[in-house]
């Protein structure tokens, strides 16, 4: 699919420039193109918007490359990210090299336009698919791999750290029960806050949603977005990537090829690793319905289509269905999250009830 094109350039710097309204950060387009231009010493073809106007990257095409300009609100994410992808890159072909910098304007080699979350969407293939997934769970686990050769682990943030953090992470179930008008499904909240609490012994991309990498031409998968980056137990970058209802494979697939691409260098206990990951998936997957359902409630269904293509929150009927029985699947392997079984199940019928409405349903389903 293509990007969005916010402007544009012909017969070198000289030509004309059609400008739309957008910005990236502090800039506009031509300023963009004319700090590009500046520091690469190379005429700009044209500028586009790879997640949309409201994102805060553009790609730039030159002669025979093109490039990411990124230039986070927070100009402390910028200097975090650059620093991370600084280290990062030495070891491991996983995530961006910088290119440069110019103020808050950060250039990054171009990982690909098919992002993730359309390529595994575009297939028919079960293989090809196990095969797009087995890249996304390896592209994780090599960057985490690669961050234990820096000195990353010093300087990171620890995240989810406090008991306030893990409570409210925890009692998502409640309150999204709630939501839905349906019983508090009774989870043992101290057992469950226990298990989630974990010490900072991994780096974690954080938001590693499938549309947050994206395939090259030569079929190279790369991670990209790690503003959010820190240090925790490791597996929720897993529980990002299977608990997104833009993912398409079911839960049991999920767990077996994990086990079988993890190794001692993530873990020197998989049984446990597991149990972490999937209590980690369930409880993640009720945060990501309480945002679907908010978001359908607020704006109406989005469509699976444009989800995909702009990388929206999933509120598209089907897509959550899916979600909420993965959820089912992950929460019902362990005592802790079993309750979430029920809540999980229901959720999902009422996502079916949108689908095919009656009288008295539709969106009020939900």
């Amino acid at each position: 699919m293509k990007d969005t094109v916010i402007g544009s350039i012909t017969n070198g710097s000289n030509g004309k420039i059609k400008e739309r309204h957008f910005a990236l950060g502090p800039y506009k387009p031509k300023q963009v193109l004319a700090e590009v231009e500046a520091y690469f010493g190379e005429d700009v073809i044209k500028l586009t918007a790879p997640g949309g106007r409201l994102r805060g990257s553009l790609r730039a095409y030159l002669k025979d490359r093109s490039i990411i300009v990124t230039c986070r609100e927070d100009p402390e994410r910028n200097d975090h990210e650059t620093g991370i992808l600084q280290q990062l890159s030495k070891y491991c072909d996983d995530v961006p090299v910088i290119l440069g910098r110019t103020g808050p304007l950060i250039f990054q080699s171009d990982v690909g336009k098919n992002r993730l979350n359309r390529a595994i969407h575009a297939t028919r293939d079960p293989a090809e698919k196990e095969e797009l997934a087995g890249k996304a769970v390896q592209g994780l686990l090599n960057i985490q791999r690669a961050a234990e050769k820096t000195n990353l682990r010093d300087s990171l943030p620890h995240l989810g750290e406090t008991r306030s953090w893990v409570k409210h992470f925890v009692t998502v179930a409640s309150r999204f029960a709630h939501d839905m008008r349906l019983d508090d499904p009774g989870i043992d909240v101290s057992a469950l806050g226990e298990a989630m609490m974990q010490p900072p012994a991994r780096f974690v991309k954080w938001d590693a949603r499938c549309g947050n990498a994206a395939l090259d031409e030569t079929g190279q998968m790369r991670w990209f977005d790690l503003e959010y980056s820190g240090m925790r137990h490791g597996a929720e970058d897993l529980a990002w990537l299977i608990a997104d209802e833009s993912w398409p494979l079911d839960g049991e697939m999920m767990t077996a090829l994990i086990q079988d691409i993890l190794t001692e260098e993530d873990t020197d206990n998989v049984e446990e690793y597991m149990e972490y990951l999937e209590q980690y998936s369930a409880l993640h997957a009720i945060q990501r319905l309480r945002l679907i359902v908010q978001t359908a409630r607020r704006r109406g269904w989005v469509g699976r289509i444009e989800a995909i293509k702009y990388d929206k929150v999933g509120a598209d009927p089907r897509m959550a269905e899916s979600l909420a029985e993965r959820g089912a699947y992950f929460a019902g392997r362990h005592a802790n999250t079993a309750p979430l079984v029920d809540l999980f199940e229901s959720t999902a019928q009422a996502f079916r009830d949108v689908r095919a409405p009656k009288p008295e349903q539709g969106i009020s389903a939900v």
